[in-house]
């Protein structure tokens, strides 16, 4: 009897512990995609920053490497389709 009711009991706590360990995997996940959808949002903010940075510096006669940063930058984000 208490053979039985021992296993019993370890079957439910090891089904418990893997349910948690997928609600952890889970939560984890979301936690990734939430971090990856502001590290987007950060990254078009300093990309426009930037531009407007080389624009700003085109505007000023600085010429040059700026100009070249500037095309380099707007062929990039040509090929990534944004």
């Amino acid at each position: 009897m208490l053979e039985t009711i021992g296993g019993i009991m370890g079957i439910v706590i090891t089904l418990s512990g893997v349910l948690f360990a997928l609600y952890k995997i889970i939560k984890r996940f979301e936690n990734i995609e939430e971090s990856s959808k502001h590290r987007k949002e950060e990254n078009i903010v300093l990309i426009k920053a930037t531009l407007a940075i080389c624009d700003g510096l085109g505007q000023l006669g600085a010429n040059g490497p700026v100009t070249k940063c500037k095309c380099d930058l707007q062929e990039y984000l040509i090929e990534r389709g944004e």
